[in-house]
Protein backbone atom coordinates (compact mmCIF):
# COMPACT_ATOMS: atom_id res chain seq x y z
CA UNK A 1 0.00 0.00 0.00
CA UNK A 2 2.98 2.31 0.52
CA UNK A 3 3.87 2.01 -3.16
CA UNK A 4 0.36 3.08 -4.09
CA UNK A 5 0.55 6.07 -1.75
CA UNK A 6 3.89 7.32 -3.08
CA UNK A 7 2.81 6.55 -6.63
CA UNK A 8 -0.20 8.84 -6.22
CA UNK A 9 2.05 11.57 -4.79
CA UNK A 10 4.45 11.40 -7.72
CA UNK A 11 2.01 10.83 -10.56
CA UNK A 12 -1.08 12.79 -9.60
CA UNK A 13 -0.63 14.92 -6.47
CA UNK A 14 1.73 17.49 -7.97
CA UNK A 15 4.81 16.36 -6.05
CA UNK A 16 6.87 16.30 -9.26
CA UNK A 17 6.11 19.99 -9.96
CA UNK A 18 7.04 20.90 -6.39
CA UNK A 19 10.37 19.03 -6.63
CA UNK A 20 11.17 20.55 -10.02
CA UNK A 21 11.83 24.00 -8.52
CA UNK A 22 14.56 22.96 -6.02
CA UNK A 23 16.02 20.64 -8.67
CA UNK A 24 16.36 23.53 -11.08
CA UNK A 25 18.02 25.68 -8.40
CA UNK A 26 20.48 22.90 -7.56
CA UNK A 27 21.42 22.35 -11.20
CA UNK A 28 21.85 26.07 -11.86
CA UNK A 29 24.18 26.46 -8.85
CA UNK A 30 26.22 23.26 -9.04
CA UNK A 31 26.20 22.63 -12.78
CA UNK A 32 26.17 26.16 -14.24
CA UNK A 33 27.65 24.98 -17.54
CA UNK A 34 24.83 22.53 -18.16
CA UNK A 35 23.24 23.21 -21.52
CA UNK A 36 19.58 22.66 -22.24
CA UNK A 37 18.64 22.92 -18.57
CA UNK A 38 14.96 23.20 -19.43
CA UNK A 39 15.10 20.02 -21.51
CA UNK A 40 16.73 18.11 -18.63
CA UNK A 41 14.17 19.38 -16.11
CA UNK A 42 11.30 18.41 -18.41
CA UNK A 43 12.76 14.93 -18.95
CA UNK A 44 13.18 14.42 -15.21
CA UNK A 45 9.57 15.48 -14.59
CA UNK A 46 8.26 13.04 -17.17
CA UNK A 47 10.40 10.21 -15.80
CA UNK A 48 9.39 11.00 -12.21
CA UNK A 49 5.74 10.89 -13.24
CA UNK A 50 6.38 7.57 -15.00
CA UNK A 51 8.01 6.33 -11.79
CA UNK A 52 4.84 7.27 -9.91
CA UNK A 53 2.71 5.24 -12.30
CA UNK A 54 5.17 2.35 -12.04
CA UNK A 55 4.83 2.42 -8.25
CA UNK A 56 1.05 2.39 -8.65
CA UNK A 57 1.26 -0.56 -11.03
CA UNK A 58 3.67 -2.48 -8.81
CA UNK A 59 1.75 -1.69 -5.62
CA UNK A 60 -1.59 -2.74 -7.11
CA UNK A 61 -0.12 -6.12 -8.10
CA UNK A 62 0.93 -6.77 -4.50
CA UNK A 63 -2.61 -6.15 -3.22
CA UNK A 64 -5.47 -8.68 -3.43
CA UNK A 65 -6.35 -8.86 -7.11
CA UNK A 66 -9.85 -7.44 -7.03
CA UNK A 67 -11.38 -5.93 -10.16
CA UNK A 68 -10.63 -2.33 -9.13
CA UNK A 69 -6.94 -2.96 -8.42
CA UNK A 70 -6.67 -4.79 -11.72
CA UNK A 71 -7.89 -1.62 -13.45
CA UNK A 72 -5.45 0.50 -11.43
CA UNK A 73 -2.55 -1.68 -12.60
CA UNK A 74 -3.73 -1.63 -16.22
CA UNK A 75 -4.18 2.15 -16.47
CA UNK A 76 -0.92 2.77 -14.57
CA UNK A 77 1.00 0.55 -16.98
CA UNK A 78 -0.37 2.48 -19.97
CA UNK A 79 0.38 5.91 -18.49
CA UNK A 80 3.83 4.80 -17.31
CA UNK A 81 4.78 3.83 -20.87
CA UNK A 82 3.16 7.01 -22.20
CA UNK A 83 5.17 9.29 -19.89
CA UNK A 84 8.46 7.57 -20.71
CA UNK A 85 7.81 7.86 -24.43
CA UNK A 86 6.66 11.48 -24.22
CA UNK A 87 9.58 12.44 -21.97
CA UNK A 88 12.15 11.05 -24.40
CA UNK A 89 10.33 12.57 -27.39
CA UNK A 90 10.13 16.04 -25.83
CA UNK A 91 13.76 15.82 -24.63
CA UNK A 92 15.05 14.99 -28.11
CA UNK A 93 12.91 17.73 -29.57
CA UNK A 94 14.20 20.30 -27.04
CA UNK A 95 17.76 19.36 -27.97
CA UNK A 96 16.98 20.55 -31.47
CA UNK A 97 17.31 17.27 -33.32
CA UNK A 98 13.90 17.74 -34.92
CA UNK A 99 10.71 19.72 -34.53
CA UNK A 100 7.41 17.91 -34.08
CA UNK A 101 4.39 20.08 -34.66
CA UNK A 102 1.31 18.15 -33.67
CA UNK A 103 -2.12 19.39 -34.69
CA UNK A 104 -3.99 21.15 -31.94
CA UNK A 105 -6.64 18.45 -31.84
CA UNK A 106 -4.02 15.72 -31.36
CA UNK A 107 -2.32 17.70 -28.57
CA UNK A 108 -5.64 18.14 -26.79
CA UNK A 109 -6.47 14.45 -27.14
CA UNK A 110 -3.09 13.46 -25.65
CA UNK A 111 -3.60 15.91 -22.81
CA UNK A 112 -7.05 14.59 -22.01
CA UNK A 113 -5.82 10.99 -22.22
CA UNK A 114 -3.41 11.60 -19.35
CA UNK A 115 -5.92 13.71 -17.47
CA UNK A 116 -8.74 11.20 -17.74
CA UNK A 117 -6.34 8.32 -17.12
CA UNK A 118 -5.24 9.90 -13.84
CA UNK A 119 -8.86 10.53 -12.88
CA UNK A 120 -9.84 6.91 -13.50
CA UNK A 121 -6.82 5.63 -11.59
CA UNK A 122 -7.76 7.74 -8.58
CA UNK A 123 -11.38 6.63 -8.88
CA UNK A 124 -10.40 2.96 -9.04
CA UNK A 125 -8.04 3.44 -6.07
CA UNK A 126 -10.92 4.77 -3.96
CA UNK A 127 -13.12 1.82 -4.93
CA UNK A 128 -10.17 -0.52 -4.41
CA UNK A 129 -9.70 0.73 -0.85
CA UNK A 130 -13.39 0.04 -0.18
CA UNK A 131 -12.90 -3.48 -1.53
CA UNK A 132 -9.92 -3.98 0.76
CA UNK A 133 -11.96 -2.79 3.73
CA UNK A 134 -14.70 -5.25 2.83
CA UNK A 135 -12.18 -8.10 2.47
CA UNK A 136 -10.58 -7.12 5.76
CA UNK A 137 -13.90 -7.26 7.59
CA UNK A 138 -14.78 -10.52 5.84
CA UNK A 139 -11.43 -12.12 6.73
CA UNK A 140 -11.66 -10.86 10.31
CA UNK A 141 -15.13 -12.34 10.65
CA UNK A 142 -13.95 -15.62 9.13
CA UNK A 143 -10.96 -15.66 11.49
CA UNK A 144 -13.23 -15.07 14.47
CA UNK A 145 -15.53 -17.88 13.37
CA UNK A 146 -12.55 -20.19 12.84
CA UNK A 147 -11.12 -19.29 16.23
CA UNK A 148 -14.48 -19.89 17.83
CA UNK A 149 -14.90 -23.30 16.22
CA UNK A 150 -11.34 -24.45 16.75
CA UNK A 151 -11.33 -23.33 20.37
CA UNK A 152 -14.71 -24.41 21.71
CA UNK A 153 -16.76 -26.32 19.18
CA UNK A 154 -14.27 -28.88 17.95
CA UNK A 155 -13.13 -29.66 21.47
CA UNK A 156 -16.58 -31.09 22.28
CA UNK A 157 -16.60 -33.40 19.28
CA UNK A 158 -14.10 -35.79 20.83
CA UNK A 159 -15.15 -35.18 24.41
CA UNK A 160 -16.68 -38.09 26.34
CA UNK A 161 -19.26 -35.75 27.85
CA UNK A 162 -22.25 -34.40 25.92
CA UNK A 163 -20.92 -30.86 26.38
CA UNK A 164 -18.04 -29.10 28.09
CA UNK A 165 -17.18 -30.58 31.45
CA UNK A 166 -17.52 -28.33 34.55
CA UNK A 167 -13.75 -27.84 34.57
CA UNK A 168 -13.73 -26.85 30.89
CA UNK A 169 -16.72 -24.56 31.37
CA UNK A 170 -14.95 -22.83 34.24
CA UNK A 171 -11.80 -22.42 32.19
CA UNK A 172 -13.86 -20.96 29.34
CA UNK A 173 -15.51 -18.53 31.75
CA UNK A 174 -12.19 -17.41 33.24
CA UNK A 175 -10.45 -16.93 29.90
CA UNK A 176 -13.31 -14.95 28.35
CA UNK A 177 -13.68 -12.86 31.50
CA UNK A 178 -9.98 -11.96 31.23
CA UNK A 179 -10.78 -10.17 27.96
CA UNK A 180 -12.93 -7.73 29.93
CA UNK A 181 -10.58 -7.20 32.85
CA UNK A 182 -10.41 -3.49 32.01
CA UNK A 183 -14.09 -3.05 33.01
CA UNK A 184 -14.10 -2.28 36.77
CA UNK A 185 -17.84 -2.81 37.41
CA UNK A 186 -18.57 -6.53 37.80
CA UNK A 187 -22.19 -6.14 36.64
CA UNK A 188 -21.13 -4.54 33.37
CA UNK A 189 -18.28 -7.05 32.98
CA UNK A 190 -20.70 -9.98 33.38
CA UNK A 191 -23.09 -8.37 30.88
CA UNK A 192 -20.35 -8.09 28.28
CA UNK A 193 -19.19 -11.65 29.01
CA UNK A 194 -22.69 -13.09 28.47
CA UNK A 195 -22.78 -11.36 25.08
CA UNK A 196 -19.35 -12.61 24.04
CA UNK A 197 -19.50 -14.73 20.84
CA UNK A 198 -16.83 -17.13 22.09
CA UNK A 199 -18.57 -17.70 25.40
CA UNK A 200 -21.79 -18.45 23.50
CA UNK A 201 -20.11 -20.73 20.97
CA UNK A 202 -22.03 -23.81 19.92
CA UNK A 203 -21.02 -27.05 21.57
CA UNK A 204 -21.82 -29.56 18.86
CA UNK A 205 -21.49 -33.31 18.54
CA UNK A 206 -21.29 -35.55 15.51
CA UNK A 207 -24.85 -36.06 14.33
CA UNK A 208 -24.51 -39.44 12.63
CA UNK A 209 -23.62 -41.38 15.79
CA UNK A 210 -22.56 -40.84 19.38
CA UNK A 211 -21.71 -43.23 22.14
CA UNK A 212 -24.23 -43.84 24.89
CA UNK A 213 -22.00 -41.97 27.32
CA UNK A 214 -21.86 -38.91 25.04
CA UNK A 215 -25.64 -39.07 24.52
CA UNK A 216 -26.27 -38.98 28.25
CA UNK A 217 -28.15 -35.83 29.16
CA UNK A 218 -29.66 -35.40 25.69
CA UNK A 219 -32.87 -36.62 24.11
CA UNK A 220 -34.07 -37.04 20.53
CA UNK A 221 -37.40 -37.86 18.95
CA UNK A 222 -36.03 -41.01 17.24
CA UNK A 223 -33.06 -43.01 18.44
CA UNK A 224 -31.22 -45.92 16.79
CA UNK A 225 -29.23 -48.19 19.13
CA UNK A 226 -26.51 -50.54 17.94
CA UNK A 227 -24.90 -52.17 20.96
CA UNK A 228 -22.21 -53.90 18.94
CA UNK A 229 -20.62 -57.15 20.00
CA UNK A 230 -21.92 -58.14 23.43
CA UNK A 231 -21.42 -61.64 24.87
CA UNK A 232 -23.67 -63.16 27.55
CA UNK A 233 -20.84 -62.77 30.06
CA UNK A 234 -20.98 -58.99 29.56
CA UNK A 235 -24.62 -58.77 30.67
CA UNK A 236 -23.90 -57.55 34.19
CA UNK A 237 -25.27 -54.61 36.15
CA UNK A 238 -23.14 -52.05 34.30
CA UNK A 239 -24.50 -53.33 30.98
CA UNK A 240 -28.06 -52.94 32.22
CA UNK A 241 -27.34 -49.39 33.36
CA UNK A 242 -25.87 -48.65 29.94
CA UNK A 243 -28.97 -50.19 28.31
CA UNK A 244 -31.29 -48.09 30.48
CA UNK A 245 -29.42 -44.91 29.53
CA UNK A 246 -29.60 -45.79 25.84
CA UNK A 247 -33.32 -46.63 25.96
CA UNK A 248 -34.26 -43.40 27.72
CA UNK A 249 -32.63 -41.13 25.13
CA UNK A 250 -35.73 -41.15 22.91
CA UNK A 251 -38.96 -39.21 23.33
CA UNK A 252 -40.95 -40.98 20.63
CA UNK A 253 -39.56 -44.08 18.94
CA UNK A 254 -36.65 -46.44 19.51
CA UNK A 255 -34.99 -48.61 16.85
CA UNK A 256 -32.76 -51.56 17.78
CA UNK A 257 -30.10 -52.16 15.12
CA UNK A 258 -28.30 -55.53 14.75
CA UNK A 259 -29.90 -56.69 17.96
CA UNK A 260 -29.10 -60.22 19.24
CA UNK A 261 -31.77 -62.82 18.59
CA UNK A 262 -31.87 -63.96 22.21
CA UNK A 263 -32.83 -60.44 23.35
CA UNK A 264 -35.75 -60.09 20.95
CA UNK A 265 -39.24 -60.67 22.22
CA UNK A 266 -40.89 -63.68 20.62
CA UNK A 267 -44.62 -63.36 19.99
Amino acid sequence: MKKVFFGILLAMAGLVSILAVPLQIVLMNFVPTLHHLGAVITLVMYLATALGYWLLMSGSEELPQTQMWHYVGLFSKILCAYNVAMGLLVFVQNLGFFTLNLPTLVSQVLYYITDLGSFFIMYFCVLGVRELQYLSRKNLYAAQIQKCFSAWVLSTLTSESPSLTPEESRRLFDEVEADYADIPQRKERMKRLRQDPYYNALQIKYAYAVTCHKAQGGQWQRVFIDQGYVTPEMGDASYLRWLYTAYTRTTDRLYLVNWPEEQREVE
